[in-house]
């Protein structure tokens, strides 16, 4: 009797062993592909854009430098109100002002006259 209750004892113990082991590959696999779906995945506070931005710019990323800025971007609260045509003006000012310095650094220049004469 003593035997078919190690036996089960054992058995839950290799079971027990098998979920963890496969626990922890899923985790593995999870953030391999949130790294091969985005390489750039902002797990960073929101200060860390600037010296991100900053290190891409020294180093010569230009462009790297402009995807991580329009990714930020799309995290500004009114960037939906902004970026719709005939949107109202003061979303589009707060933006601006809150990134203009940063899309000269890049050369990029937002021109929201394209976006209101599409409708």
């Amino acid at each position: 009797m003593d035997a078919i209750f190690l036996f089960i004892a054992l058995v839950e113990f290799a079971i027990t062993v098998l979920v963890l082991i496969k626990f922890f590959r899923l985790c593995s696999d999870v953030s391999r592909l949130k790294e091969a779906i985005d390489p750039d995945i902002d797990t960073c506070e929101e200060s860390e854009f600037e010296h991100r931005f900053y290190l891409y710019l020294a180093a010569g990323e230009k462009e790297r430098a402009k995807d991580l800025l329009f990714k930020e971007c799309q995290k500004f609260s009114g960037f939906g109100a902004a970026f719709r045509p005939d949107a109202n003006t003061a979303y589009r000012e707060e933006f601006m002002e809150n990134a203009a310095y940063f899309f000269d650094a890049v050369d990029v220049k937002i021109d929201f006259s394209r976006i209101d004469s599409k409708r």
